[in-house]
This record gives structure tokens, sequence and C-alpha cells, in this order.
């Protein structure tokens, strides 16, 4: 059973947040037990990590910041998801 979570709550969360299109990454994003809807229908799905604080949206009107094209494309051939995650942090923490 999925459980639907508010956007507010999830715009208001701690956590960091970071989108996905619905097409993108699905090998790694298979199934998973909350999502997000609207007025316009379902919006994303959502995968908590709540050992590094973040939380990943997938779907047509995801939640956060887009991931950079160049992790995309390292883990469009394979990875695990906890390297992906791991990925994404590295590359914001360098940014910031």
């Amino acid at each position: 059973m999925r459980i639907e979570i508010k956007r507010k709550e999830i715009k208001d969360s701690e956590a960091i947040k970071y989108a996905l299109g619905y097409t993108e990454l699905s090998h790694l994003f298979n199934d998973s037990n909350f999502y997000v809807a609207s007025q316009y229908g379902w919006d994303c799905d959502l995968w908590f990590f709540p050992e590094e604080n973040v939380i990943i949206t997938k779907g047509y009107r995801p939640i956060g910041m887009s991931v950079p094209e160049e992790i995309k494309k390292s883990f469009t051939k394979g990875g695990g998801v906890k390297s992906f995650v791991k990925a994404i942090k590295e590359y914001f923490e360098e940014k910031a």
C-alpha cells in the first residue's frame, strides 16, 4: 500500500530534496512507498534516506533541486541507490 504525503510536508521538511524526471534513472528507483498528488493528479514518487537526510523525488512535478546531468550520466548504466545519493551530496558540498 502506498502512502500519500502532502507537497507542503515535503517542502517544509529539513531534508535536502533532489528532483528527477519521470523517466530518469528508472533502473535505480523502481518502487516507492510514498507519493505526492495534487489537483492535477499524481505528481511524484518519494524515496527517503534518513541517514543522509535526503529525499529523492521522481515524477511529472518533482520537488527539489535538479540532479546535475553529469551525475545522471554516470549512473545511467548502473550503480547503486546509496552511491547515487552519496555522489549527489558530495557534488553539492563541493559547490558550496
